[in-house]
């Protein structure tokens, strides 16, 4: 997988985060883009390529619950991983049922973030390619599937594993939640 296929998008209203974020990130073979409001972020993003969007709730102007539902107001199908350093116990809860693909509470451990982001791009990884093969077989192609990326910090689980403790738990995206990916 290129590296523009894995366009990864901060928001924070915090430079220090958004360039910590972006070493780490960078570092780990992602293209960043990083932005201080989600005003900035909704302006901008409009011609740029696919990818993940790491936000904070916390941010002056559109915050992170109000981009959230900007998000699904408008179509947007952007993975969204929010980070905060609020401690209140049902952000959790409200980020995830808001349409977020996974939950982390500041300060977390580089690994965990990496974990989620991965897990999120096998993900899109994995609909791009059933969409592809529906797209062929659909035109008699007998092309075999594309083999899976691969990543620098490989998720713990392999996708198999995971859907079928999805269907055991009867879980959806709550399975990317901060106690699930780290071990």
């Amino acid at each position: 997988m290129s590296s523009h296929e894995k366009q990864i998008y901060i928001l924070d209203d915090e430079v220090s985060v958004r360039r910590s974020l972006k070493l780490l990130m960078v570092s780990n073979g992602f293209a960043v883009e990083t932005f201080s409001s989600a005003e900035e972020f909704f302006s901008d993003v409009r011609n740029k390529a696919p990818g993940c969007l790491i936000m904070d709730i916390h941010m002056p102007g559109l915050n992170g619950w109000d981009t959230l539902q900007k998000f699904t107001e408008t179509g947007h199908n952007y993975p969204v991983l929010v980070i905060t350093a609020d401690k209140d116990e049902h952000f959790k809860e409200r980020a995830l049922n808001a349409g977020a693909e996974g939950f982390l509470q500041k300060p977390f451990e580089d690994h965990n973030l990496l974990h989620m982001v991965n897990r999120v791009f096998n993900k899109e990884v994995v609909m791009k390619q059933k969409t592809q093969n529906k797209d062929q077989a659909g035109k008699g192609s007998t092309k075999n599937q594309p083999n899976q990326p691969e990543y620098k910090d490989k998720p713990t689980q392999n996708l198999q594993e995971e859907k079928n403790a999805q269907s055991k738990q009867g879980q959806g995206r709550s399975e990317v939640a901060e106690e699930d990916c780290c071990s």
